[in-house]
């Protein structure tokens, strides 16, 4: 799941669209192609640390 600070249901903000993009992209290279997945799908983000972080 992908959630972005000041968005809901749609990604409006340029900055978060392209960086839905990349991960989306990201994400179908390691499932669907076998590409080594990228270390955000491995670990994840906790939801509470990246709205600290997108906060400051």
């Amino acid at each position: 799941m992908l959630v972005y600070a000041g968005e809901n249901h749609a990604v409006r903000k340029n900055e978060n669209m392209l960086d839905y993009t990349r991960r989306i992209n990201e994400f179908f290279d390691h499932y669907l192609l076998g590409k080594p997945a990228k270390p955000w799908i491995r670990n994840g983000v906790k939801y509470i640390d990246k709205m600290k972080k997108e906060s400051k």
